[in-house]
C-alpha cells in the first residue's frame, strides 16, 4: 500500500476529515508537511473541504527562514491554495516569558494557527506530525515522568486538531515525495543537538532501531494507540463516578474526601477533571501536581497547594476546595536566618517562622542511612554552606549547583521545571549567599547532598505554621 493510500484510509477510518470542512494546514516546508500539503490538496475536491496554509516565520535563522518562507508561498501558488504567513519573534518572546526556542516556537504556532481557523468559522488544524513523532513523543515523556494519558501520546483527533500522517513513518513520507518528483527543505536546527527531541530523534531512537528492534518507532507508535484505548476508557469510567465526589459552588469545584476510597487511575482522572472545571485548561498540570491533590485527601483542614493557572487546592473538613483567584499570604521580602547557634531550643531544635510555613533545623553528626527521600524534610551538608543558612525568596544571581562542578541559574532551573512565573517569587528557599540549599517542596542543591566526608548534618524540616503538620 502506497503512502498516499495508507493516509486516505487513516483519515476515512478515522472520520477527521468531512463535508463542508475548513482546514487551516501547518506547512513549515519539511518532508512531512509538504507531503501533508499535497495530500490534502488533492482530496479538498473529492472531500469537498476547504483548504488554507499557513507559514510560520520564527526570526531565527535569517535568510534561511526567508527561503523557507518563500518556498511555501510558491508551492501555494502553484496549487492554487491559499496562504498566511506570519512573523514571529521568537528569540524575543522567549527571553521575556523565560522558555527555550523550541517552547516559544510551538506555543506562537498554536496561537497561529488557532487564531486563523477562529477567523475561518472554526476550521480545523492540520498538522504533520507522523509516526516517527509519535515514538519520539513516546520517548520523551516517559523519560520525563508521564502517566497513561501521556503515553497516549498524540491523538489523530484532538479537538480541533487533525493529525492525517500518523500511520506514516519519516522514511515513507520522504520516499513518496521522491517518487512523485516533489522536493521539500530542511531546516537546520532540526540538527542542532541541544534541543531535547532532536536528540532523541539523531541518537536515541536510531540506537533503538538500530540495535534493540528494527521496529522500535512503530512499536512505540501502538503502545501509544493502546495507552489511548486505554485512556479513553478510565476517562469515561471517571465520568460516569465523578457525580458522586464532585460539587461546584459557584465558580469552584468541591472534591469529597470519600474519593479516596476509588482506585488510583480513577481518583486522579476525577481530580483532573474538577481541575479543568475551574482554571478552564489542564495544558499545565503535571502528575506531581495531580499527586499533590492527592495528598491533600484525609490531611489537616487549610492545608493548600498551588496549581497551575492561579488554582489553589484547600483541604477542608470533608473535601478538598479547588478556586482560581484566591487571595494568598504575601511572604516576607526579608531572609529569615535559621540561628547560626542551632543548638537554642530545648530539644536541639532551632525554628524560623516564614510566611505561612515554619522551618525546623537540627544539626547532628550524621545522617540517616539511607538518607530518605522526603519532599519536606531534608538532611544537608552543614560544612558545605559558606554563610549562615536563612529562608528566603529568589533574588537575582541566585543559583544552585546540579552535579559536579556544574551549576545553573536559579530562573533557568524554574523555566526547566516549568514552574509558573507567578509562583516563582513565593516558592521558599533556604540559601547560603547566593547559592540554594533548597529549592522547597522540589530539589536540593547537589553541593549540599550528604557523603562520605560530611560530619555535620543540617536536617530541616517545613511545616504548616497554622496546623502545625507536615507538609510530608
Amino acid at each position: 500500500m502506497t503512502a498516499e493510500q495508507k493516509t486516505l484510509d487513516f483519515i476515512r477510518k478515522t472520520g477527521m476529515l468531512k463535508d463542508g470542512d475548513r482546514v487551516v494546514a501547518g506547512v513549515s516546508g519539511g518532508a512531512d508537511s509538504v507531503f501533508l500539503f499535497f495530500m490534502l490538496a488533492e482530496l479538498a475536491g473529492p472531500m469537498n473541504f476547504a483548504l488554507e496554509a499557513v507559514h510560520v516565520h520564527h526570526g531565527i535563522r535569517g535568510a534561511e527562514a526567508d527561503r523557507d518562507a518563500e518556498f511555501v508561498r510558491e508551492l501555494c501558488a502553484g496549487a492554487r491554495v491559499p496562504c498566511l504567513i506570519v512573523r514571529r519573534d521568537i528569540p524575543g518572546e522567549a527571553a521575556e516569558d523565560g522558555l527555550t526556542l523550541e517552547e516559544a516556537g510551538r506555543r506562537a504556532r498554536y496561537e497561529i494557527f488557532r487564531a486563523e481557523a477562529g477567523r475561518l468559522g472554526g476550521a480545523k488544524i492540520a498538522l504533520a506530525h507522523h509516526m516517527d513523532d509519535q515514538a519520539e513523543t513516546v520517548l520523551f515523556r516517559a523519560a520525563r515522568g508521564t502517566g497513561i494519558r501521556g503515553l497516549a501520546a498524540m491523538r489523530p483527533v484532538s479537538g480541533d486538531v487533525i493529525r492525517p500522517l500518523l500511520r506514516l513513518t519519516r522514511e515513507e513520507i520522504e520516499g513518496a515525495l521522491r517518487e512523485s518528483g516533489r522536493s521539500w527543505i530542511h531546516d537546520s536546527t532540526n540538527d542542532l543537538p541541544d534541543a531535547a527531541r532532536n536528540r532523541i530523534r539523531q541518537a536515541i531512537l536510531p540506537a533503538l532501531e538500530e540495535q534493540v528492534s528494527r521496529g522500535a518507532a512503530r512499536h512505540l507508535a501502538s503502545l501509544a494507540e493502546r495507552a489511548d484505548e486505554a485512556a479513553r476508557f478510565i476517562e469515561s469510567e471517571a465520568a460516569r463516578r465523578a457525580g458522586q465526589y464532585v460539587r461546584s459552588e459557584g465558580e469552584d469545584a468541591l472534591v469529597l474526601m470519600t474519593l479516596a476510597g476509588e482506585p488510583a487511575v480513577i481518583r486522579a482522572e476525577i481530580l483532573r477533571t474538577a481541575y479543568l472545571k475551574v482554571s478552564g485548561s489542564a495544558a499545565d498540570l503535571t502528575a506531581d501536581h495531580i499527586g499533590g491533590m492527592e495528598a491533600l485527601l484525609g490531611k489537616p483542614q487549610d492545608m493548600r497547594i498551588a496549581l497551575p493557572h492561579g488554582v489553589t487546592a484547600r483541604a477542608e473538613r470533608d473535601r478538598i476546595r479547588l478556586t482560581r483567584g484566591e487571595a494568598e499570604e504575601e511572604l516576607p521580602g526579608e531572609a529569615v536566618p535559621l540561628p547560626e547557634e542551632l543548638r537554642t531550643g530545648p530539644d536541639g531544635t532551632a525554628r524560623a517562622a516564614f510566611g505561612d510555613m515554619v522551618f525546623e533545623a537540627r544539626l547532628s553528626d550524621r545522617a540517616p542511612d539511607p538518607v530518605p527521600e522526603k519532599r519536606y524534610t531534608k538532611w544537608l551538608d552543614y560544612d558545605k554552606m559558606t554563610r549562615t543558612p536563612v529562608v528566603r525568596t529568589r533574588r537575582p544571581g541566585d543559583f544552585l549547583s546540579i552535579g559536579p562542578e556544574c551549576t545553573k541559574k536559579l530562573s533557568d532551573y524554574f523555566t526547566d521545571t516549568k514552574v509558573p512565573r507567578s509562583l516563582r517569587d513565593r516558592i521558599p528557599l533556604v540559601a547560603s549567599g547566593s547559592e540554594i540549599v533548597w529549592v522547597v517542596g522540589m530539589r536540593i542543591g547537589w553541593r549540599f547532598r550528604i557523603g562520605a566526608d560530611t560530619k555535620r548534618v543540617l536536617e530541616v524540616r517545613a511545616q504548616s505554621l497554622e496546623g502545625g503538620y507536615s507538609c510530608e
